[in-house]
């Protein structure tokens, strides 16, 4: 009996953790502390607490990739002083807790179709914003740029896009065969049948806000998250493997592969080049200060100094 409260008080705690971690997304991007901060911190100390606590129910055994992270994360807190900064400590207590509950979460549950779900409706929420400032219904949050959602600039903005839109395509090309199976049964009445259809709906609606979302956004690296992990996915297919071990089809592809980089390339250039001639001097001025530290680096925090 004390085992099964337990575990129900390990459920609810991370019910409501994951619940306030996809809040902060609806929070405005802010360059000091605010809401977003305190629910960070509250979502980081609740998924802490529900993971050790399911951990101990169901006998969690730690490999070495979670060892590893644990002294990462309790060297950059404990013993590191550069994380001076309070949203710098929230951040990286986050991303531990966040991969401390997830990988345990993830071995119990299957949560791939909430997933989807809870990102196509922040997708669209952003989109919603993004789209009212286009046509000047809602002011942005830059002065230069037209386009930056909840963001203080189109770089976040369109990189968020790109990442969800990477993973809708994958989600989107995964469940096709089921979906349709879903489709042309009778199973009119089943709930899970009809939350998968849902959620397999809203994801390619999503998806396509993603893909406008990127353009209007104007971010190469938007753009370049999007377009390459695609690509590399489409090349890994079963049928592009048949093609590519053909000895005809190979000059062929290395021919198109040249060719569309070339024209990725310009166009990315081109589309803000006073923009990118200043990213080209921070990485050639960025490249001449690692030296002799270029292996043991500086310490964090201490690379804008040098």
């Amino acid at each position: 009996m004390r085992t099964t409260h337990l575990r129900n008080i390990s459920y609810t705690l991370f019910l409501i953790g994951y619940a306030v971690l996809y809040a902060t997304l609806f929070v405005p991007q802010s360059e000091e502390l605010n809401l977003s901060h305190i629910l960070l911190a509250v979502s980081s100390t609740t998924l802490l607490t529900a993971s050790l606590l399911l951990a101990h129910l169901k006998r969690h055994q730690l490999n070495m990739v979670d060892v590893v992270t644990i002294i990462v994360y309790l060297y950059l807190v404990i013993c590191n002083r550069n994380l001076s900064n309070f949203s710098d400590i929230y951040t990286v207590s986050l991303f531990f807790n966040i991969y401390l509950a997830n990988s345990i979460v993830f071995k119990y549950f299957d949560p791939k179709h909430v997933l989807v779900c809870l990102l196509s409706i922040f997708t669209i929420y952003q989109s919603v914003i993004g789209i009212s400032q286009f046509y000047g219904l809602l002011e942005s949050r830059h002065t230069l740029f037209p386009i930056t959602g909840t963001f203080l600039n189109p770089g976040p903005f369109g990189c968020i896009f790109a990442i969800i839109g990477v993973y809708l395509i994958l989600y989107t090309n995964s469940f096709y065969v089921q979906f349709r199976i879903s489709c042309n049964s009778d199973s009119l009445n089943d709930k899970k049948s009809l939350l998968f259809r849902f959620t397999y709906c809203i994801g390619v609606v999503a998806l396509f806000l993603c893909v406008s979302m990127i353009v209007l956004s104007k971010s190469r690296s938007a753009l370049l998250g999007f377009i390459i992990p695609i690509v590399i996915f489409f090349l890994s297919t079963k049928r592009m493997k048949v093609y590519k071990s053909r000895i005809k089809y190979r000059k062929a592809f290395a021919f198109v592969g040249i060719l569309i980089s070339t024209i990725l390339i310009t166009m990315i250039y081109n589309v803000r080049q006073e923009s990118a001639n200043g990213r080209l001097h921070i990485w050639k001025v960025s490249l001449s200060e690692p030296d002799k530290s270029l292996i043991l680096g500086t310490g964090i925090g201490t690379f804008p100094r040098q």
